[in-house]
């Protein structure tokens, strides 16, 4: 296989980057490759040009992505390949160019491009499809005014540069659309990376001139096309999008589309002259013959058809409503952890050091444990955020991004003093027969790959001291100062010690193990208890095993608040709760408790579906898209075969963790010792 290298980092880390280039070896070994790739006309496809070997360049497809968090481009769902030159750059040939100069459309393609840019319409997609549509009221336009697009690019951007275009090229393209539409109204169109503040546009200086309209917003191509039938542009993928959606299309560059006799104005290309070709013939050489499409959710190459059906899915999250979100005392590296779980509004998003003034339109959203009765009182609409049930390959203590968050605008799933949506959702039990059978999958996946919440721990586990005719309890440690614990253990016990106490004198006979929490263990939070004080009343005391291997080869679970008590309902075991998780009062465990709002008796599949299906969003930081259970479920199997979790261990850490032990030690051993001399 040809040997192909690298000439930039960015283009490694491409996410997927191996699958677009499947047909090729990739390679470290620069002397060694066969060809040397770059992206576009940037300084890595300089050096690879520079050298004696053959190149591949690389850049951007026509529909690439949904960007989701502002400011940020996702990775891309397309790419183009090109061993000739690139398809911007019309001072040399180029693979694309070629195609359209060559090939012989059969009606299938014909067919097949019609049914394509069909698709794309209806969806109103374009390259980045991260803007939203308006109405010409909503823009400030009269009814019945004509209305001229014009199109800004940005600065100095390659495919101007080499699309044999300059600043001059602007200005003559706006004095001939003043020229030939004297009374329409022109709508200046600016970049979406001049709308984010990453480039300068062309046309500032236009900006006041009478009879304009500057569009600052950020709006679709589709929604603009609605308004015009002329759209001017210089070398801007608009154009050919304008053409798609049959508008006139005024060239003053040189693109891949234009010099073939299919827009209303356009240069002539010496190298095109004399060849004509349909908008659909274009469509199928640009969009389909020269791009390659890859499938987020599989990681493996696909289709034009089901990348427009991926794009319009994703879009349809990223817009689900134009709420403000106003996020108060978030940390900074916390904020980039929930900004993407927020990103399916079309407002804005902002974090606060101190309590905003909020507009009609506008949600306060709080790290559930940080509300207050003042906050409540201040905020009654406010939004609680919380981890999921599946999180990470990793504690979040250790600053490990989660895959999982929950935002509920009712209370918090851990508090039982007051309702929750998911309490909402398990109370009202309107679960389809799909969603049931959805839940029985996950079931058996999350018991199949051993997943849990953190999937930190990786441990053998030691069976040889255990009994075999014994029942064997299994008490997981928490957190002492837990949210889950502060507000969940809302009946006698209400520490781990307590807990300890209680299973064993509730079961004189039985084999306990104890699994401190991974947080507690780690250093992060508190909650230890000495060995030697809890071999007082358990016959074992478990750390760094996986929790999925445990499980298995228990009766029962003991616990307060403990999501393990969740997972062992899973495996079919017997949970006793002496506080009041999300997962008790429904008639699936042993409840020392009871609160009254929880009237209806569950199922399994239907705890699931409502606990994992319906209350927690899912994110994919690889490719930094939405997803759903089982997609998450994946990729954490997927991440924990290649990182092998170790949690940052900093000297303060270390210190911390020392410190907070030793004071433990001396204050249980003390009161251990007052309890016996009793």
């Amino acid at each position: 296989m040809t040997k192909l290298y690298l000439c930039s980092k960015g283009i490694k880390n491409i996410p997927n980057i191996d699958v677009f280039l499947h047909d090729y070896s990739l390679t470290d070994d620069k002397e060694a490759s066969d060809i040397m790739a770059g992206w576009g006309r940037r300084p890595s496809m300089r050096q690879a040009l520079k050298t004696k070997k053959k190149t591949l360049c690389l850049e951007d497809g026509f529909l690439r992505s949904v960007d989701f968090i502002q400011g940020q481009k996702n990775p891309p769902l397309s790419i183009v390949l090109d061993k000739t030159g690139i398809y911007f750059d019309s001072t040399k040939p180029s693979d694309l160019e070629e195609i359209l100069k060559t090939k012989k459309f059969t009606k299938k393609e014909i067919e097949r491009s019609k049914n394509c840019i069909a698709k794309i319409q209806k969806y109103g997609l374009s390259k980045y499809n991260n803007g939203h549509g308006y109405t010409r009221k909503e823009l400030g336009i009269p009814a019945k005014k004509k209305c001229v697009l014009i199109v800004d690019q940005c600065y100095k951007d390659a495919s101007i540069t080499y699309g044999n275009a300059c600043a001059k090229s602007f200005e003559l393209m706006l004095k001939a659309a003043r020229k030939n539409h004297p009374d329409a109204l022109l709508l200046l169109k600016t970049h979406p990376d001049v709308l984010a503040g990453r480039r300068k546009g062309y046309l500032q200086r236009f900006y006041k001139q009478p009879n304009t309209l500057i569009l600052t917003q950020n709006i679709t191509p589709t929604s603009l096309f609605a308004l015009i039938d002329d759209v001017y542009v210089v070398s801007s993928l608009l154009g050919f999008e304008a053409l798609c959606a049959g508008k006139n299309v005024h060239v003053f560059g040189q693109p891949f589309y234009a010099g073939w006799g299919a827009c209303a104005t356009e240069p002539t290309i010496e190298r095109r002259k004399g060849i004509k070709r349909s908008i659909e013939e274009l469509f199928h050489a640009a969009y389909i013959d020269y791009s390659r499409y890859l499938d987020p959710y599989s990681g493996q190459l696909t289709d034009i058809e089901t990348t427009i059906e991926t794009l319009h899915k994703l879009r349809q999250q990223r817009f689900q409503t134009n709420v403000n979100y106003h996020c108060l005392g978030f940390k900074r590296w916390k904020q980039s952890h929930i900004l993407p779980f927020l990103a399916h509004t079309s407002g804005k998003i902002t974090f606060h050091k101190k309590p905003p003034v909020l507009g009609k339109n506008d949600r306060l959203v709080l790290w559930a444990s940080k509300e207050t009765p003042t906050l409540s009182k201040q905020y009654p609409t406010l939004l609680r955020m919380e981890d999921g049930f599946i999180r990470s390959v990793g504690l979040g203590s250790d600053l490990v991004k989660g895959m999982s968050l929950v935002l509920d605008k009712t209370g918090i799933y851990y508090d039982p003093n007051t309702a929750s949506d998911l309490e909402r959702i398990l109370n009202k039990n309107d679960f389809s027969k799909d969603i049931l059978k959805q839940a029985e999958e996950i079931k058996k996946t999350i018991l199949s790959l051993k997943l849990s919440k953190y999937n930190a721990d990786n441990s053998q586990l030691d069976k040889s001291a255990w009994p075999k005719n014994k029942e064997i309890i299994f008490v997981p440690g928490q957190v002492s100062n837990d949210a889950s614990i502060r507000c969940g253990a809302i009946g006698e016990i209400k520490t781990n010690l307590d807990l300890l106490k209680e299973a064993r004198k509730t079961n004189p006979k039985a084999y306990i193990l104890y699994k401190p929490h991974p947080d507690v263990t780690s250093g992060n939070r508190i909650g230890y208890i000495p060995t030697h004080i809890a071999k007082n009343y358990v016959d074992e005391v478990i750390t760094g095993v996986h929790i999925q291997d445990i499980l298995p080869h228990i009766d029962a679970v003991h616990t307060i608040t403990s999501l393990v008590g969740f997972e062992a309902l899973l495996l079919g075991k017997s949970v006793h709760c002496y506080g009041m998780p999300f997962y008790a009062g429904w008639g699936l465990t042993h409840d020392s408790v009871t609160i009254n709002r929880r009237k209806t008796r569950l199922n399994l599949n239907k705890l699931i579906a409502g606990a994992l299906l319906c209350y927690p969003s899912y994110w994919d930081w690889t490719n930094s898209i939405p997803i759903n259970a089982e997609q998450c479920l994946e990729r954490l199997n997927n991440e924990r075969k290649i990182f092998s979790y170790a949690g940052t261990k900093t000297l303060y850490k270390f210190l911390r963790q020392q410190g907070t032990r030793l004071w433990l030690n001396i204050k249980l051993t003390f009161q251990s010792y007052l309890n016996n001399s009793h």
